[in-house]
């Protein structure tokens, strides 16, 4: 298997080499006026996102060296955004020319996670469930038997989960929107289920309106 070459951005690119903001900015622009841009336009981007990344030439040849019969992966990971949106596609090497175009290259970006210093250490726990059904006060008796059956559906399929402790299911009879406000703000939920009456065209009196909209 191939191993890819990866291009590592620094954080602060954009900070070291501002001009690469500006010409990617001008170069968006040109596209959206529909405005001429050369294969010399791009070449000059190109170069200096080549010279951006500050790329070793010797470990660069060497990983191509050991491709042979296929293209080397070249991959762009960086976490961050700005640095992501910058025209890499018109990456352009010395000797190769653009990269992207090059049938030795593949070129992909990829999104890395930034390292978590602080981040707190994961909790464990069973997975918790809210279903939470909105109704009308003035529901026949039918509707109100649909939703009792949705909601013994539902426990049905977790049941084997909740009786190993793994999963914790929460169904108020409360079906104001408030009470789903207040339960998403106050409850730590892994998943939710928000089953709606959708009353037929024409049921709707002034006046009365659903707890909340389906």
């Amino acid at each position: 298997m191939t191993q890819p070459f990866i291009l590592t951005p620094p954080d602060d690119l954009l900070a070291q080499a501002p001009e690469l903001r500006r010409m990617a900015s001008d170069l968006s622009r040109r596209y959206a006026n529909h405005e001429v841009v050369s294969e010399a336009d791009l070449q000059n981007i190109g170069q200096a996102l080549w010279q951006a990344l500050n790329i070793n030439e010797e470990d660069f040849q060497e990983s191509l060296s050991d491709v042979i019969a296929t293209s080397l992966p070249l991959i762009l990971r960086c976490a961050n955004s700005a640095i992501q949106q910058l025209p890499w596609e018109c990456l352009h090497h010395p000797k190769f020319g653009f990269l992207g175009t090059h049938p030795r290259f593949t070129l992909s970006r990829q999104q890395s996670i930034p390292s978590a210093v602080n981040t707190p250490p994961l909790r464990k726990g069973p997975l918790k469930v809210l279903l939470f059904t909105a109704l009308p006060d003035d529901l026949h008796t039918t509707a109100r038997l649909d939703t009792e059956a949705e909601q013994a559906q539902v426990l049905e399929a977790l049941l084997p989960w909740i009786g190993q402790g793994l999963v914790e299911l929460e169904t108020p009879d409360d079906g104001r929107f408030s009470s789903l406000q207040q339960l998403l703000n106050q409850g730590e939920f892994h998943l939710v289920f928000l089953s709606c009456y959708s009353p037929p065209a024409g049921c709707y009196r002034t006046g009365q309106p659903l707890h909340i909209s389906p």
